[in-house]
């Protein structure tokens, strides 16, 4: 949490293995993260507290037969394919589509698995991780002895530690809503694993189906991780123990006769295949249904602690947008008195956090002049008893003159290649502590580095920037309970109100920021912990006449938000302090700003594809056909007319509105447009704000709200939407408006429910697995329905406005919009990796509001008469 200078580097490269039979054995990138550690069982159980793990690169499949056979070809001390998984024996026939070779390697000890990463490493020129020596083979050339050391410094292949295993398998991020999934990416073991149930394990050997599956046939986890519960069980590195405390290193126990293995396999139950499901093996035994993945360090992460989020606005990380808005002032105090009217805020961005001491020491240790550890609560054993999990560094910078924060607020901007916003003359240090005691300060809030807020922007930040939400009359920012969002005099120990401590107490001073709760907006800290200098010289009356960037002159210069020293009241929202612009106070720090760039919003070239008017009537909606689901039998479905988008949206649509590309497949196929590729790896959130920033742009009025707000920036990580069925702006379609739009609307109804969206066959009109050569394809490319619609069969899956209901659409029904709630959204259509029969208009999918796959994408919707037919 906070923010960090970001200095541009260079991913570690990661070459792509092409096997034999053309399967791309790439890797995904894990983030570093810190975990804090409160579950019964796994790796993340809470004796451990909290557990920082650095980032990798793994495998994003289990190490196939082809994969293993490749690297190992012509080393004859070896086995090159183990596997007993194979199709020649006769109990482990294929199912169709699917390729033996692909399978994950299994049949080898946890030997052969270290054996294999070095020869990998060889083969990739890499250094090997491991010294392997004293080897014992048996008859069969498995490894069944050795000692085997490791140096993880090194840049080849290894397995994973358990930890790794665990955090890749959860997602990678323990604030998702998908870290709490009971398997690797789903609550529905169906979804993501092979098991005893769908592997023929219970009926037995023989039948298709029996056995290992070709990889990357379920779904995959928040990380684009494949079959991480299920197939193979994995083994990892750690040398297993049956309890994991504090004493455990993140590699594991140092001593053990076995070895960790992970996510369960074709042959186990369910529970096995939780990713909080630990086992172990010998290291010289072998099992058909046991194998393993790849990982590799990322030697250019230097991360050693908590993770401090991306300054740069563009990132969008470390600041939060605040939208232009025009509020009237109803207060009795604070910077909205009523005397003033009604006041236009222009836009701005904010940083989350206060400044840190690491932040603060980064920048100004450049300045020669400077001190770039003012911080009193660092320098004094007064305040060097921390709470649990807290770290020094991570506390607000603190004792900083006014003076010292526009100085350093230029300096960062320069930093940063940004223009500062203070021209500052005549400086005057003081020779002790290098703080500034004067200088001459005029700004220009026109420049585009950062700067200190006005009070004004402080106050509307801090109480939700929105004077019409419930959150905005708090007494604090966030809450009315000053305990939930701030450390003050009475909980500065940890706890809430309880009594007040001495200098030398633990927990005495500031405290590592982002450890209370957030306002409605995602800010920390904006009451407790420190005030925070604003640009305005103070004014004790506020009125119309009192500029928004405060009085011309005076004494002293406004601080806002209250400290861990002060009383509740001086913690408020619509508390102010103050003081002399060169005092320096163990409670006083810094929070940034950035003027917002409006004529860039202004000017922006919004593309928005065509859209085609789809009258109303009553339709067959569902399937009966062999590739049907049993909860969508046919029924009759009556819809209103609706206008919806020829194509899926493009990437060149999205970016036009979002100043992003977040799909996977930018490059297109020859002879294709890149441009015209569908956007892919988004969320259902991320297409619900797509859809409000374009109507918000066009001067529509935005379908979706949170909490009553329609801006998206307001909107946080929630998936809680509200929909406005009579706005005129964009949005998603209904799954049965889709359907209904797939047949061809009333032109195309009479059309058997198994057939695809188009004229002709299904190469004539889908991308899909056979023709598709994975990847997605340039939309209008295939053919159209009866309504001029393409790509509505295959290409990418579209998300639907509604919740997935397994009996909701099983009735007669007029206008449906789906259950009133859920865990999982409806997406439709298939996609350029599906089976011919997941493009059947009646086939229905669904997902997690906030998994992102790069076969997903949109189509947008609009209520019928808001726009021409093929008109933008």
């Amino acid at each position: 949490m906070g923010f960090r200078v970001v200095r541009t580097k260079t991913a570690a490269a990661v070459r792509k293995v092409k096997t034999a039979d053309s399967v791309k054995f790439d890797f995904v990138h894990v983030p570093h993260g810190r975990v804090e550690c409160n579950e019964t069982e796994g790796a993340f159980t809470e004796e451990r507290g909290f557990v920082n793990v650095k980032s990798f690169y793994m495998s994003r499949y289990e190490v196939t037969q082809a994969l293993y056979a490749t690297v190992l070809f012509g080393d004859s001390k070896v086995n090159s394919n183990p596997s007993g998984c194979v199709i020649t024996d006769g109990q482990f026939p294929a199912v169709d589509g699917e390729s033996e070779t692909h399978r994950p390697v299994e049949n080898i000890t946890w030997y052969d698995a270290v054996y294999f990463c070095n020869a990998y490493s060889k083969y990739d020129r890499l250094e090997p991780v491991y010294t392997m020596s004293n080897i014992v083979r048996d008859s069969a050339r498995h490894i069944i002895k050795a000692v085997v050391k490791a140096d993880f410094s090194r840049n080849g292949y290894r397995l994973p530690t358990e930890i790794e295993w665990e955090y890749a398998a959860r997602g990678g991020n323990q604030s998702s809503d998908t870290w709490n999934d009971v398997y690797s990416g789903s609550n529905a073991v169906y979804d993501v694993a092979w098991y005893k149930e769908n592997a023929g394990y219970a009926i037995g050997a023989g039948h298709i189906g029996y056995g290992t599956h070709h990889v990357g046939k379920r779904f995959s986890n928040a990380l684009e991780l494949f079959d991480m519960s299920g197939n193979a069980a994995e083994m990892c590195w750690d040398k297993y123990a049956s309890k994991l405390d504090a004493s455990v290193g993140g590699d594991g126990p140092a001593e053990g006769s076995r070895n960790v293995i992970r996510g369960g396999s074709w042959s186990d139950a369910p529970f096995a295949c939780a990713v909080t499901a630990r086992g172990s093996v010998s290291p010289s035994d072998r099992f058909l249904n046991y194998g393993f993945r790849v990982v590799r360090n990322d030697l250019e992460d230097n991360w050693e602690g908590e993770d401090l989020q991306d300054d740069q606005m563009s990132a969008g990380d470390g600041f939060v947008r605040i939208p232009a808005a025009s509020v009237k002032c109803t207060d009795t105090k604070g910077a909205f008195s009523e005397a003033r009217g009604t006041v236009r805020i222009e836009e701005y961005y904010i940083s989350k956090y206060p400044v840190t001491i690491d932040l603060y020491r980064d920048i100004m240790s450049h300045c020669a002049d400077c001190n770039p550890s003012p911080s009193y609560c660092a320098r004094s054993s007064d305040f060097d008893k921390l709470l649990r999990d807290e770290e020094p560094n991570m506390r607000p910078v603190e004792s900083v003159s006014w003076f010292d924060a526009v100085f350093f607020c230029n300096e960062y901007s320069r930093q940063m290649g940004l223009e500062p916003v203070y021209t500052i003359t005549d400086i005057v240090r003081d020779e002790a502590f290098r703080s500034i005691r004067s200088a001459n300060v005029t700004a220009d809030f026109n420049k585009n580095g950062y700067r200190l807020p006005t009070r004004i922007e402080w106050e509307y930040a801090a109480r939700g920037a929105d004077a019409d939400n419930e959150a905005w009359k708090f007494k604090y920012a966030g809450s009315d309970s000053l305990d939930e969002v701030g450390w003050y005099w009475r909980n500065i120990h940890g706890g809430f109100g309880k009594r007040v401590i001495a200098a030398g107490t633990r927990g005495y001073g500031t405290h590592h920021v982002g450890r209370k709760k957030a306002n409605s907006i995602g800010l920390y800290d904006m009451s407790g912990n420190v005030q925070q200098w604003c640009w305005d010289w103070y004014s004790e009356n506020i009125d119309a006449d009192t500029p928004l960037l405060g009085a011309e002159s005076g004494l002293y210069r406004v601080a806002c938000g209250g400290a861990w020293n002060l009383e509740e009241d001086a913690c408020q929202v619509t508390s102010d302090g103050s003081d002399f612009p060169y005092d320096t106070d163990d409670n006083r720090g810094i929070r940034l700003v950035r003027s917002g760039d409006r004529a860039a919003v202004e000017t922006r070239n919004v593309i928005v594809g065509a859209f085609a008017d789809i009258q109303g009537g009553t339709f067959i909606m569902g399937d009966d056909s062999k590739y049907g689901v049993a909860a969508n039998k046919p029924h009759s479905v009556t819809v209103d007319s609706f206008s919806i988008g020829i194509t899926p949206v493009t990437q060149r649509e999205w970016a036009s509105i979002m100043d992003s590309n977040p799909s996977h497949y930018q490059n297109a196929a020859e002879g294709e447009d890149a441009d015209l590729l569908p956007v892919e790896s988004i969320s259902w959130i991320d297409a619900v704000r797509y859809c409000n920033m374009l109507s918000i742009h066009r001067g529509l009025r935005p379908c979706y709200a949170v909490n009553g707000q329609t801006d998206p920036a307001y909107w946080g990580d929630t998936t809680n939407v509200e929909w406005d069925q009579s706005a005129d702006g964009y949005r998603l379609p209904t799954e049965a408006e889709w359907e209904y739009a797939a047949r061809g609307g009333i032109i195309g109804t009479a059309k058997s429910p198994s057939l695809y969206s188009g004229i002709g066959e299904l190469d004539d009109v889908s991308w899909y697995e056979s023709n598709s050569e994975g990847r997605t394809h340039q939309v209008e490319l295939k053919s159209r329905n009866e309504m001029g619609l393409t790509d509505m069969s295959g290409n990418v899956w579209e998300w639907c406005w509604d919740w997935y209901g397994a009996e909701y659409y099983k009735d007669n029904q007029v206008n449906p919009t789906g259950p009133k709630s859920g865990k999982m959204r409806v997406n439709r259509g298939g996609a350029f990796d599906s089976y011919g029969a997941n493009g059947t208009i009646g086939y229905r999918s669904s997902d997690y509001p906030t998994r992102k796959f790069r076969n997903v994408g949109l189509r947008l919707a609009r209520n019928t008469g808001s726009i021409a037919i093929m008109g933008n």
